[in-house]
């Protein structure tokens, strides 16, 4: 059975998650119990263009012959783009795309990448009077979740999970949003327009559906019950979601191997391991259906954030600090330039040495990081306002669906009184744990700080030890291969430098552009330059530079504006010259990357 309800100390948030889910999965079990048998489907009666089949386990389902629907788009996933993990694409936390994000001032949900592309299309393309009673309906639901079962599991190997801690997960993850649409509680809008009006259509189909079903009832009572004026049916497609929820999770787990492990923890504090995703007696493994779906999605943005994190900085080490084309030990900045020959101390800047490959790693990395600050700090303010703050925000205020969420409120808070404890139970998820050291350790609870991610003991967003500049005086290569940051009284560092220009020289002033070297999106850095028609004085370095001789040319900053600490004022022309090639390389790549995105939604798709 799921997890006991006595007073345990959760080990994880999924635990939590399935500790109080099974109190309100009782509750609503309880609630359906009295039409039940009216409600439950079987294949065994369901009818296919008027004839019986033969097939009894939703393992055996073929939607070429077992379905409702007869438009021939009956494959669950038609349509849907196969990538369902990736480790380079996120979900999707844009406003209008998820319900109950267009107060921004509320926080949001953000939906991840294995949502966008669930297998349910079946299901929008049923003509209302083809379910005339519950066994129909179950069938192309059976569908849907066995063939999103497969999608999942495909993409799963393919990528190398971990099948004995992670597939089951992510299958149950799947049964829940599941769950979510068929009672109308499903918050994701639709990636595109296309998207978003065929789930439209979903939700208003299944409003027929279960329109049908009620009709189809015996017991007046029932009838009674279950009457909606505004033809929503929350109530009925509840129950009848709890009536068939067994069924529904034996067709996702379709196919699972045996050693596909689900963890659990027990009222004594023992972990039970249950293998093919399955409890021995058949029963669903999981009751993450009976979690408010945004929480899940928070959960499990934080298991994709650890294990992102955790390669992305795995990159960096290779690319700052793994070897040159010659298979030598390298010490990168994150701009780009060789530590062993750069001096800030003395203006002395020098790319090459492989080291612009940590350039366009870092520039990626502090972007990604910027970029799931936000999705983080959006996500909590929501958990703020509707956990502790009693203001539903999913637009189903009033029916049985928010009495459900505000019972798994009610609970959560016994435990867990404000969202500091919320978040200190996050930072035990397996992958938040196994964060490397040089990227900071991760705490959901010490995020917020004004270091432009830069501060080691706020890490959870740290750009990581391998994108910081070169230190001050340089570093030497020793025998072993390591590295030792030089003092600043050794003679590579000794004598500061200074601008005199000598008399007759050639003076050259020049405006220099500069984004900076923080992680945000390059339009948001240039925004209010952009705006104010290039009168932003604080992204606009003036530089004076002057030539004498070969070995004397040298430039200096004139103004002192916020963006100096990232670089020397005073170079020599040369280093100069590189800063401002080096920079521009850097913008290039932020600008592709926005321009790829523009490319990707005007083709109507972004993952």
């Amino acid at each position: 059975m799921a997890p006991g309800t006595g007073v345990l100390k959760d080990g994880s948030v999924k635990h939590l998650f399935d500790r109080i889910g099974k109190i309100v999965h009782d509750k609503a079990k309880g609630d359906a119990q009295k039409y039940n048998s009216q409600l439950q489907g079987h294949l065994s009666l369901a009818t296919y263009k008027g004839e019986k089949s033969n097939v009894t386990s939703a393992c055996d389902l073929d939607h070429r012959y077992e379905t409702n629907v007869t438009d021939g788009h009956s494959d669950p996933c038609e349509g849907r783009q196969s990538v369902r993990f990736s480790n380079e694409y996120g979900g999707q936390c844009t406003d209008t795309k998820i319900r109950g994000n267009d107060n921004n001032n509320n926080g949001g949900a953000c939906a991840p990448l294995r949502r966008l592309f669930l297998c349910d299309q079946n299901l929008e393309h049923i003509k209302p009077d083809k379910i005339t009673n519950t066994h129909n309906l179950l069938v192309d639901v059976l569908l849907a979740a066995k063939y999103e079962g497969q999608s999942i599991q495909k993409e799963y190997t393919q990528k190398g999970g971990d099948y004995k801690s992670g597939l089951c997960t992510a299958l149950a993850r799947s049964f829940a949003d599941i769950g979510d649409i068929i009672r109308g509680k499903d918050l994701f809008i639709g990636y595109n327009e296309k998207d978003k009006t065929q789930k439209d259509k979903l939700q208003q189909n299944l409003k027929q559906y279960f329109e049908k079903i009620h009709e189809g009832l015996i017991d007046p009572r029932a009838k009674v019950y279950y009457n909606d004026t505004e033809k929503n049916f929350y109530q009925l497609r509840s129950d009848w979601w709890n009536a068939n929820r067994n069924e529904v999770w034996k067709a996702i787990i379709c196919g699972a191997p045996d050693n596909a492990e689900y963890f659990e923890k027990s009222d004594g504090g023992q972990y039970h391991t249950y293998t093919h995703c399955r409890y021995a007696g058949g029963d669903v493994l999981t009751n993450f259906d009976y979690v408010p779906q945004y929480l899940r999605w928070f959960e499990e943005w934080a298991e994709e954030f650890c294990r992102k994190k955790k390669k992305k900085v795995e990159i960096l080490e290779q690319q700052c600090r793994g070897v040159n084309y010659n298979g030598e030990p390298k010490y990168c900045s994150l701009n780009g330039y060789d530590c062993e020959k750069t001096i800030y101390k003395k203006g002395e800047l020098v790319m090459g040495n492989g080291c612009n490959n940590c350039l366009v790693a870092c520039s990626h990395y502090k972007r990604w990081l910027a970029n799931q600050k936000q999705e983080f700090l959006k996500q909590k303010k929501k958990c703020v306002k509707e956990i502790y703050g009693n203001i539903p925000q999913n637009g189903l205020s009033g029916n049985i669906n928010n009495d459900y969420d505000k019972k798994f409120y009610d609970e959560l808070k016994k435990k867990y009184n404000d969202i500091n404890d919320f978040l200190n139970l996050l930072n035990n998820e397996k992958e938040c744990k196994n964060s490397i050291d040089q990227g900071g350790k991760i705490d959901f609870n010490n995020t917020d700080d004004d270091s432009n991610n830069n501060d080691i003991n706020k890490g959870t967003f740290y750009r990581s030890e391998y994108c910081q500049v070169c230190p001050e005086c340089g570093v030497e290569k020793q025998s072993s291969g390591e590295f030792r940051k030089r003092d600043k009284s050794e003679d590579e560092c000794k004598g500061e430098e200074d601008y005199r220009t000598p008399p007759n020289a050639d003076i050259t002033r020049i405006n220099v552009l500069y984004s900076g070297d923080e992680g945000h999106d390059i339009i948001k850095k240039l925004r209010h330059f952009c705006n104010t028609n290039g009168k932003d004085v604080s992204k606009e370095e003036k530089w004076e530079c002057y030539y004498a001789q070969s070995h004397d040319s040298k430039c200096r900053m004139e103004n002192g504006v916020p963006t100096e600490k990232d670089h020397p004022n005073i170079m020599t022309y040369i280093s100069f010259f590189m800063f401002w090639v080096n920079n521009m390389l850097k913008d290039s790549i932020d600008w592709r990357e926005k321009i790829n995105i523009c490319i990707n939604e005007g083709m109507g798709f972004r993952v």
